[in-house]
């Protein structure tokens, strides 16, 4: 990793931020509409 900043120009500490950027931003609180499930969806997991 220090060769790879260092033929790079940058720190071992930008480079992780930079890589782990996408798994740690774009969470808001409000789920779209795309990956809601509502209660309908539910019913098909239960037994009968």
């Amino acid at each position: 990793m220090i060769n790879y900043c260092n033929a790079r120009q940058t720190t071992p500490v930008k480079l992780i931020k930079k890589n782990i950027k996408t798994y740690i931003n774009g969470f808001d609180k409000n789920v779209p509409d795309e990956f809601y499930v509502t209660e309908n969806q539910l019913d098909m997991f239960s037994e009968e």
